[in-house]
C-alpha cells in the first residue's frame, strides 16, 4: 500500500516538474499589427515548397483532406497578432528551451523569445507520415523565407509547448503559439480531428522527444520521439508575417478571385489572397482549379478589376483588386427580340474578348406596328440603350428589344367644306368618326379614301398607316341633277362651270387651272380641250361637284390664244374659255441702228418703182377705155 501511494506521489511530482509556475499567468492581449481583420481565410501556394511527407488527402482514421491536393491553393486563417515564444534551431533537444524563450524578450536570446508577431495558421495538416527530423532539415520546424503576394513570411511549425498540464488539454509553457491562437478564438485552429501536428518544442523531459498538438482535441499534447512516422501525424504550417513595422498596418490588401463558374476543392464561393498593399503581384495560378462544368476547353486567364487579362505568372498592378477567373474568351450572346423579328445574318449569338461584337440595329430588326428604341441590359428597360458589346468585356450577354407602338396621323381633307381637325391614332387603332363638316349650297355625303370619292371609309378598320379621308358632297337644289315634278322624272339639267370661267395665263406659265362643273362627280365621263379628248394625264378630277385641275406642266405647254374647255357628264357637257397670252416681243431694232447689210433695202425700193408704175399704167388704160 505504501509503495502504491508513493508511485502516486511521483507520478505528481514528474507532472508538476513540468508545469512552471508562469503558465497560468496570461499575457496581456497585444495590439494587432494590421488592419486586416483576424478570423478571415485566405489561400496560398505552397506547390513549390517541396514539404516532405504525405500530401493530406484525408485519411482511414477520418482526416480531412485539403481543398486542394496540389497545394497551388491551401487555405489559412488569420489568427491577428499573437504575444508569444518563438524557438530557433538551437533550441533542438534542450529541454528547458520553451522555458527560457518564454521568459525573454530580447531577440537575442539563446532558444529563442517572447514577442508580438501576427501569424497565418494553415486549416490543415498539408502533408503527413512525416518526422520531426525530415521537417527540419527542410527548414520547415524553425523556417525559412517564403514569399506571396510580394509579402516576405517565415513558413515553419508552431510553437507548441514543451509538457502539458495533467490533463493533457494545455502546452507549457502557456504562452507557446498554439495556445495564444486557441485563446484568441477556438475556432481558428481548424481539422484537428485525428491529424497531429509538429510543433517547434523539445520535451522538457525527455531530449529525444518532441511536441505535437491536435487529434484527440484541439489542445491535446503529445510527445512522440523526433523520427516517428503515423499516418494521424502531420505538418501544419504557420505563416508569420515579416517586417511588420515597415510593412504598416495597412500593409495587407486582400484580393478576392471570383472562380466564374469553376471550384476549389468543391467549392464555386469566391477566395481571397493576400498582398503587399501598393505593390504589384504574380498573377495566381489556374492549377487546382476545377473547371465550370460541362467545359472541356484549356483556355485560361485571370480578368483583372482594371478590365486587363493576365496569364497565371503575369504581373498583376497593384490597383487590381478583384480578378474573376476567365475559361473561354468566346462568350454567349442572348437577344430577347420581344415579338420583334432579325433579318437574316443580322443576329449576334457570341462574341470574343478582343474583338466585341455589333447588336442589331433599327435597320436590323423589325415588328409590325413599332419602332425599335434599342437594345438594353434588363427587361425593364433601365439605363441607356447598348449599341456594341466592347472588346474588353467578358462573360454571357442578355439584351432586351424595346419597341415604341407606333402612331399615325390621319387628314380629313373636306374639299371645300369647314376644317375638320386631324387625328393621332396608335397602331392597330380605330379612327374616331368626326362631326361632319358644312358647304355651303351641299349636302355632306360622308368620308372617302380617294379625292373622287368612290370608296366610303369604314371607321372600323385598324390603322396600319398614316392616310386622308375626303368629304363628298351632292348639292342641295339638286343632288343628283335631274327634275323631278311629283316624284316624275322630267330632265336632267345641262351642267354649266361655276367656277373657273375667264382665266388667262401667259404661254409658258407653269400654273394648275381648275374649273367647277355644278354636274354629279358620279355623271363624269371625260374633259376635252379645243374639241379633243384629253389624256387623263395632264388633270385630275374629284368630286364637289365635279371639279377638273389642269396640271401645271400640261397648261405650258398650251399655244397663245384661246381655248376652249369643256367637262363632260352624261347629261351634257359644261364648257368655257380660257386665254394663253403671247409673250411680249421686244423690238431690238427701235433700241439701235442697224450699221449691217442693206441689201434688203434695194429690193423694197425696187418693189415700191413696180407697184408705182402698176397703178400708173393701170389709170392710163382706164382713160384710154372710156374715151373710146
Amino acid at each position: 500500500m505504501k509503495k502504491r501511494i508513493l508511485s502516486i506521489i511521483m507520478a505528481i511530482c514528474l507532472v508538476l516538474s513540468c508545469v512552471p509556475i508562469t503558465v497560468f499567468v496570461a499575457n496581456a492581449a497585444p495590439a494587432e499589427q494590421f488592419n486586416l481583420t483576424p478570423g478571415g481565410t485566405y489561400w496560398f501556394d505552397l506547390s513549390g515548397e517541396n514539404i516532405p511527407g504525405t500530401v493530406n488527402t484525408g485519411t482511414i482514421f477520418g482526416a480531412v483532406s485539403v481543398p486542394d491536393t496540389t497545394l497551388h491553393y491551401v487555405p489559412f486563417t488569420y489568427a491577428g497578432t499573437v504575444d508569444a515564444y518563438v524557438l530557433n534551431s538551437s533550441s533542438s533537444g534542450q529541454t528547458g528551451a520553451a522555458e527560457a524563450a518564454s521568459q525573454t524578450t530580447d531577440e537575442s536570446g539563446q532558444y529563442g523569445y517572447t514577442y508580438p508577431h501576427s501569424l497565418f495558421v494553415a486549416d490543415y495538416a498539408v502533408t503527413h507520415t512525416v518526422s520531426w527530423d525530415e521537417l527540419k532539415t527542410a527548414g520547415l520546424i524553425f523556417g525559412r523565407r517564403y514569399t506571396g503576394g510580394s509579402v516576405d513570411y517565415t513558413l515553419r511549425a508552431p510553437s507548441e509547448g514543451s509538457c502539458h498540464t495533467g490533463s493533457y488539454d494545455l502546452g507549457t509553457p502557456q504562452s507557446n503559439e498554439w495556445d495564444a491562437v486557441l485563446d484568441k478564438n477556438s475556432g481558428y485552429i481548424k481539422n484537428w480531428n485525428y491529424m497531429g501536428s509538429w510543433g517547434q518544442d523539445t520535451s522538457s523531459k525527455y531530449s529525444d522527444h518532441c511536441a505535437t498538438r491536435g487529434h484527440n482535441s484541439a489542445r491535446y499534447w503529445y510527445y512522440p520521439a523526433p523520427f516517428f512516422q503515423s499516418e494521424p501525424l502531420g505538418f501544419r504550417p504557420v505563416l508569420e508575417v515579416l517586417n511588420a513595422d515597415t510593412l504598416g498596418s495597412d500593409g495587407l490588401k486582400a484580393v478576392t478571385l471570383d472562380l466564374n463558374g469553376g471550384k476549389l476543392g468543391g467549392s464555386a464561393d469566391d477566395i481571397q489572397i493576400i498582398v503587399k498593399n501598393g505593390a504589384a503581384f504574380t498573377a495566381p495560378a489556374s492549377d487546382g482549379l476545377t473547371r465550370p462544368d460541362g467545359d472541356t476547353g484549356d483556355y485560361f486567364k485571370w480578368l483583372g478589376s482594371d478590365g486587363n487579362l493576365y496569364a497565371p505568372g503575369d504581373s498583376v498592378p497593384a490597383g487590381v483588386t478583384l480578378l474573376t477567373a476567365q475559361w473561354t474568351d468566346t462568350y454567349t450572346v442572348t437577344l430577347h427580340l420581344n415579338d420583334g423579328t432579325i433579318a437574316n445574318g443580322k443576329d449576334v449569338t457570341e462574341y470574343t474578348y478582343g474583338t466585341g461584337a455589333t447588336l442589331p440595329t433599327a435597320d436590323d430588326i423589325t415588328r409590325a406596328g413599332h419602332t425599335f428604341e434599342g437594345w438594353y441590359e434588363d427587361e425593364n428597360f433601365s439605363g441607356s440603350p447598348v449599341t456594341e458589346i466592347s472588346a474588353t468585356d467578358t462573360g454571357k450577354k442578355e439584351f432586351y428589344a424595346k419597341w415604341t407602338l407606333n402612331t399615325y396621323t390621319v387628314t380629313f381633307d373636306s374639299q371645300g367644306g369647314s376644317k375638320v381637325d386631324s387625328q393621332t391614332v396608335s397602331h392597330g387603332g380605330t379612327v374616331t368618326e368626326p362631326t361632319a363638316p358644312t358647304y355651303e349650297g351641299y349636302t355632306f355625303g360622308g368620308w372617302y379614301t380617294e379625292a373622287g370619292c368612290t370608296t366610303e371609309y369604314d371607321f372600323t378598320t385598324a390603322v396600319t398607316e398614316s392616310l386622308t379621308l375626303y368629304a363628298k358632297w351632292k348639292d342641295v337644289t339638286c343632288p343628283t341633277g335631274e327634275i323631278t315634278v311629283d316624284d316624275t322624272v322630267i330632265s336632267k339639267l345641262s351642267p354649266e362651270i361655276i367656277e373657273g370661267k375667264g382665266q388667262s395665263i401667259t404661254a409658258g406659265e407653269k400654273k394648275e387651272l381648275t374649273f367647277k362643273s355644278n354636274a354629279a362627280f358620279s355623271d363624269f365621263i371625260r374633259v376635252e380641250l379645243d374639241g379633243k379628248t384629253l389624256d387623263e394625264k395632264n388633270y385630275t378630277v374629284k368630286e364637289g361637284s365635279t371639279v377638273v385641275i389642269l396640271k401645271a406642266d400640261y397648261v405650258a405647254t398650251l399655244s397663245a390664244g384661246e381655248h376652249t374647255i369643256g367637262i363632260l357628264s352624261t347629261n351634257g357637257t359644261a364648257t368655257t374659255t380660257f386665254t394663253v397670252n403671247a409673250k411680249a416681243v421686244v423690238d431690238n431694232d427701235t433700241k439701235s441702228p442697224q450699221t449691217g447689210n442693206n441689201s434688203h433695202m434695194v429690193f423694197w425700193i425696187a418693189l415700191l418703182f413696180v407697184s408705182g408704175a402698176g397703178v400708173i399704167g393701170t389709170t392710163v388704160y382706164g382713160k384710154k377705155k372710156r374715151a373710146k
